[in-house]
């Protein structure tokens, strides 16, 4: 039973709903981030000190892939925190990030995380 829930969540998403206007909310993200089997727990101020910006929390698989997420208020500013973190990865050296945004949320993987990882996080955002 709970793997036909989290198999529903994952094909369903559930990072916000049309009454926002479309936007994802942090609370129904990472409560999907949680059902999906995934870590969700505050952000390493150390390792993200790179990104520009302080991540709103970190999600972890429990392989150990990273991804730390930025809920913005608009598409339109996390279209502009994602350049912004782009920014700053590459003038700290941090080339192996993997900056993505859907919605209003900014995804800040700290590789090219396996295709399983970044379904499970990108579904709950779409």
């Amino acid at each position: 039973m709970a793997v036909a829930f989290a198999v529903l969540v994952m094909v369903m998403g559930c990072g916000g709903d049309d009454s926002e206007g479309g936007q994802v909310q942090e609370e129904a993200l990472r409560d999907c981030l949680s059902e999906a089997g995934l870590t969700v727990e505050a952000s390493d101020l150390g390792s993200s000190a790179g990104l520009g910006a302080s991540p709103d929390f970190q999600v972890m698989s429990k392989e150990g892939e990273i991804a730390n997420v930025l809920v913005e208020g608009s598409d339109e500013k996390a279209n502009r925190r994602a350049a912004d973190v782009q920014g700053a990865t590459q003038s700290f050296g941090a080339a192996h990030t993997d900056v993505v945004v859907k919605r209003n949320a900014v995804i800040v993987y700290e590789s090219s995380p396996p295709q399983a990882f970044r379904q499970q996080v990108e579904t709950c955002v779409e």
